[in-house]
């Protein structure tokens, strides 16, 4: 399965770089990951290095945000940049419930108010396909939920369809850990120790390959992005399942923005939760029974 970003890298491509590295997940029992830990294994590698640009490179990293228009707002950031871009998403994966779309789950996301508080996929997708071809690449490393873990290894390639159409992304969704345990962020910690070790001209496609390879992936139920194809192993039985205060910048030329703070996403979560949320605003949502063809509901 080829998708439509074109085949060129974007570590090839030149010019100055930006990365925007977000790590988010849900508090208390919701939280099936530790993606700050994942995100600290990217921001330890030197800005360039992350994508392989001799002009360098701005990192911004979001922690634990709350809100998906700020989110939002960072991507759209993001997207204006001329030279080539990295956006890394570290946490887990959600489907709303009325829409089943997916969604990448904030700070205050709960299955039932994934529709409000946290950021549509197909936000991400449509942004960066205002980007010209092959100078975008999407890293992730997640981990689905119980809302989102059966629709995927249900159809692994219409699961592949989902998230990889429009972009040109590279990375791991895997299952959620047993109850009571949080995922290790194997793929970022793999990852990271490829991209030190490598030339400054490697690929992503590259660095993915020795990655996988590294983290001891493939051979479990995990599905694997390479940039153009999805390859998964599913077994017979899936397991079950604001405003931002910029810090200086340090040495290394990044700027950490870290969540805090009541937003208002947490209040139309409280409003849905009392039955009168707020109906989201109508550039920012489909319509009801409305799916982009790219993103049809399993």
């Amino acid at each position: 399965m080829v998708n439509d970003r074109g085949d060129t890298d974007a570590r090839a491509t030149g010019g100055v770089g930006y990365a925007l590295l977000v790590a988010a997940a849900p508090g208390g029992r919701q939280r099936l990951m530790d993606a700050a830990g994942a995100l600290h294994q990217l921001a330890a590698v030197p800005p360039a290095a992350l994508l392989g640009t001799a002009g360098g490179a701005s990192v911004v990293q979001l922690v634990d945000p709350a809100d998906p228009q700020t989110v939002l707002t960072h991507l759209r950031t993001a997207a204006a940049h001329e030279g080539p871009v990295l956006i890394y998403l570290a946490g887990q994966l959600t489907f709303d419930a009325k829409q089943r779309l997916p969604h990448f789950a904030l700070a205050r996301t709960t299955p039932r108010t994934a529709r409000y508080t946290a950021l549509p996929w197909h936000w991400l997708a449509a942004e960066l396909a205002r980007r010209p071809a092959g100078r975008s690449t999407v890293l992730v490393d997640l981990v689905a939920d119980e809302t989102a873990w059966p629709r995927l290894s249900s159809d692994p390639v219409q699961a592949g369809r989902l998230l990889t159409a429009g972009l040109t992304l590279y990375g791991s969704v895997a299952p959620a850990p047993p109850k009571r345990q949080t995922a290790a962020p194997l793929y970022s910690r793999a990852f990271a120790a490829a991209l030190r070790g490598a030339a400054e001209d490697a690929s992503f496609a590259l660095l993915h390959e020795r990655a996988v390879a590294e983290a001891g992936l493939g051979g479990g139920p995990e599905l694997l992005f390479d940039g153009s194809a999805v390859h998964a192993y599913v077994p017979a039985a899936p397991p079950a399942g604001l405003p931002h205060q910029p810090q200086a910048a340090g040495a290394n030329g990044i700027v950490t923005r870290v969540a805090d703070g009541l937003t208002q996403a947490q209040a139309q979560a409280e409003a849905e939760a009392e039955g009168d949320a707020p109906a989201p605003r109508p550039q920012d949502r489909l319509p009801d029974g409305v799916v982009p063809e790219p993103f049809a509901a399993l």
